[in-house]
């Protein structure tokens, strides 16, 4: 009697296990499956269904979850094969419990954690993950569109220049590091392009899902708390799901249910952009702004289109209406910007903001009031957003006779200067989330309304002896020169002058 032919299938697998001395042991262990099947006279091929548990980092056990990973990992290779033509560099997945995540890192860090491998490694989560020193019991081998987020670091690292300073980072946030979130948001992109799906899932420990989120419809589907929340965070360019969801707009087909959205430009021309930044990368950092710019040189043809993505997303790539017309000064019809004291756009004293914003790169603004002897104000910039990062001089007109040269000219003299409240200086490194004195995460270089804001005090104002009566007080506010590289170069900010 003819032996019954097996089906045998065996995959090997770096597995981390951490030790009671919180050293981690990295093993490489053969995981395999077999399963008898009945031939069938004729047949040459044959569908066999194996039944994989999903097994446990370094047991050796069901290799359900390293095959999964294994075959997601070859599916981005496959995409990617496709769009550059060749063949990807190897990466190692390292399958580890207690691991606070899952994570991209790049050669040189693979080797210093010890996992005596050479080349990029991807490290996936099993059991017993702990987070912020708590179990989560989250596993990622079944995680496809995480892996594949991974991946997508991994592509980016290649074959891009991706500046980012990684660090944990929320889906609600939109005061993250502005080089934080292109990353992030790209890597979010590409899985889902390679899944050709914009919905993003993490499966939990028994198969549910633990949250589900949408790039296309920048919503949390699951779970059904807090609606709108999201919805309310996917804003800026200082938030990765906003930069996903740009990015997939520019890519997906047309959608009657978004007017907004008048590009389907497919992958070819975001991977154009981004593969182009590996020979020249983009100065200052590969940001979401960057990455406008470079799109508006490539295909200029298509800026009113990419405009309106990016307005929807509250992404401010525009001169504001103060620079633009005279919607700031009805006396100024023919304005053409607020670049100078000449065209200031005058601004009450009542503490109704003024909305600006600092682009393009350089732009000055200028804004002007007449103040009242003996009286007291307090000119600040606030609500900065888009990675903002304000300095602001308060400043009068004075005119200068050259005695010898017998000319005239106007002389721009600064009375106070601010940066950042209380004159905080923030960290070159600027880590992107930190243990406060209050026990809480924080930013070292926050990205949010207030922390790089300006403000100026003046008690009692006294008219300078050289300011023509009735003298005139201008605020001159752009980016900081002190701005950290967490900051974006353009940015928004509102603009104010209160009296008491």
């Amino acid at each position: 009697m003819p032996p019954v032919p097996t089906l045998n299938i065996q995959v090997g697998f770096f597995s981390g296990v951490l030790l009671p001395n919180d050293s981690v042991l990295f093993t490489f262990t053969r995981y395999a499956v077999s399963k008898p099947f009945q031939e069938i006279a004729g047949e040459s091929a044959y569908a066999v269904d194996l039944e994989l548990g999903a097994g446990r980092p370094g047991s050796g056990s069901s290799p359900g979850g390293v095959l999964n990973i294994m075959d997601t990992l070859v599916t981005g290779s496959d995409f990617f094969r496709t769009v550059r033509g060749e063949v990807s560099p190897l990466v190692t997945a390292v399958w580890q419990d207690e691991i606070g995540g899952t994570f991209f890192i790049p050669e040189e860090q693979c080797v210093e954690a010890g996992t005596g491998v050479s080349g990029d490694c991807i490290f996936v989560r099993g059991d017993g993950d702990l987070i912020f020193g708590e179990s989560f019991g989250d596993r990622d081998e079944y995680d496809d569109d995480i892996i594949l987020h991974e991946y997508g670091h991994f592509i980016g690292h290649n074959f891009s220049a991706d500046t980012s300073p990684g660090g944990t980072h929320f889906l609600n946030d939109h005061t993250q590091d502005i080089r934080l979130s292109w990353s992030e948001g790209w890597a979010t992109f590409f899985s889902s392009v390679v899944r050709k799906n914009p919905v993003n899932v993490d499966v939990g420990v028994d198969g549910p899902a633990l949250f589900a989120f949408s790039i296309d419809s920048n919503s949390l589907l699951f779970p059904p708390i807090a609606p709108g929340q999201l919805e309310r965070s996917v804003i800026y360019t200082t938030s990765e799901v906003a930069v996903s969801s740009v990015l997939w707009d520019i890519f997906d087909s047309l959608d009657s249910m978004e007017p907004f959205d008048n590009l389907s430009l497919g992958f070819g021309p975001i991977w154009d952009i981004f593969s182009f930044w590996k020979e020249s990368p983009p100065q200052p950092d590969t940001t979401m702004e960057t990455f406008w710019s470079e799109f508006g040189q490539v295909q200029p043809e298509f800026i009113p289109q990419k405009l309106s993505i990016t307005r929807e997303r509250q992404m401010e790539f525009f001169s504001d209406a103060c620079e633009l017309s005279s919607a700031c000064s009805d006396s100024m019809i023919n304005k053409v910007d607020d670049n100078s004291a000449e065209n200031a756009s005058p601004i009450g004293v009542n503490g109704t903001p003024q909305h600006h914003t600092l682009f393009p790169a350089g732009d000055t603004d200028y804004m002007s009031f007449q103040p009242v002897e003996g009286s007291s104000y307090t000119i600040e910039t606030l609500n900065l957003t888009n990675g903002a990062d304000t300095y602001l001089e308060v400043l009068y007109l004075s005119v200068k006779e050259d005695v010898e040269t017998q000319t005239v000219r106007v002389v721009e003299t600064a009375l106070h200067v601010n940066d950042n409240p209380g004159d905080r200086t923030f960290t070159e490194g600027c880590a992107q989330l930190r243990e406060g004195p209050d026990g809480n995460l924080t930013s070292d270089c926050p990205n949010n309304k207030s922390a790089l804001a300006s403000k100026v005090v003046i008690t009692n104002f006294i008219t300078p002896s050289d300011c023509p009566v009735p003298c005139t007080l201008y605020a001159r506010v752009k980016r900081s020169p002190n701005a950290p590289p967490s900051t974006g170069v353009f940015g928004s900010y509102d603009f104010r002058v209160t009296s008491p």
